[in-house]
């Protein structure tokens, strides 16, 4: 039986970021991953994803965001790989479309706003006219609002992994690849996770699974279970006849709040 004081399972930006955290603090921590992380398995697969400081969903989104860009930019220089780029992020909201609970929060747009004057956050607020001069490829309509967040942009998710997985093993961390879950026995003073190569036993595991987490909660003792749907989110990839507009060096990430729902709302990046 081998032991450990952590068991993390999947390997994604979540479960990465742990493993490295908790190996830097001097914790015996393994984590384990059905695949060969990153992987295009999971929902850290892809090239970009956005990141923002004045997170609308809540305030205490706030200084976590602010410490990542500040463990991203420490990454970088340990490791010489890029891992974020300050595109900025524009928010398109408008008259009446606050009421919808956009990521389960009403007010998004407001509430976005008033997070980034009260935490300090550099941006702008943008009449469409303005967007459509600092920005050609975008087409507010004369009801939409802009807010410009100057430190937004993107994270390149499969890079962040990476570098996180390389970082953790050199703190000491075990990371055991394309090893999969058998099971998973939560009874008794001890977690045991059973896979192909052995069986691991730790006072906690912690799981990162992503789409398997209701079945992985199941082996458990199935407490989470009830309260977890897997959804599909949908993406698409667009050509243009004019690429130079949609470069990061003239075009934000962006979220559009479109409509008066929570699902008339689409985001995207240069």
């Amino acid at each position: 039986m081998n032991t450990a004081d952590v068991v993390v399972v999947g390997l994604g930006a979540v479960g990465g970021a742990l493993l490295l955290q908790l190996a830097r603090r001097g914790v015996s921590a393994v984590g384990i991953d059905r695949f060969e992380p990153p992987h295009d398995q999971g929902s850290s697969h892809g090239h970009t994803r956005i990141t923002r400081i004045a997170v609308g969903e809540g305030e205490a989104f706030v200084p976590l965001v602010q410490r990542s860009h500040q463990l991203w930019r420490s990454f970088e220089a340990q490791t010489g790989t890029a891992l974020m780029r300050q595109t900025g992020l524009l928010l398109v909201g408008g008259q009446g479309r606050d009421a919808a609970a956009y990521h389960g929060q009403t007010g998004f747009f407001a509430e976005t706003c008033a997070l980034a004057q009260r935490h300090g956050v550099s941006h702008e607020r943008l009449t469409p006219d303005e967007v459509r001069r600092r920005f050609p490829a975008f087409r507010l309509g004369e009801g939409d609002e802009a807010y410009l967040e100057h430190d937004g942009g993107v994270l390149f998710p499969e890079p962040c992994v990476r570098v996180q997985l390389a970082l953790a093993e050199q703190a000491g961390a075990r990371v055991l690849r394309c090893t999969p879950m058998l099971s998973l026995d939560s009874s008794g003073s001890a977690v045991t996770v059973e896979t192909p190569q052995g069986r691991w036993q730790a006072p906690q595991v912690v799981l990162c699974t992503g789409a398997w987490l209701p079945g992985m909660a199941a082996m458990g003792d199935g407490g989470a279970q009830p309260r977890l749907r897997v959804l599909r989110q949908v993406l698409h990839w667009l050509d243009t006849p004019q690429p130079a507009q949609f470069e990061p060096e003239v075009f934000p990430a962006f979220i559009w709040l479109h409509g008066q729902t929570a699902s008339d709302a689409f985001y995207g990046f240069p």
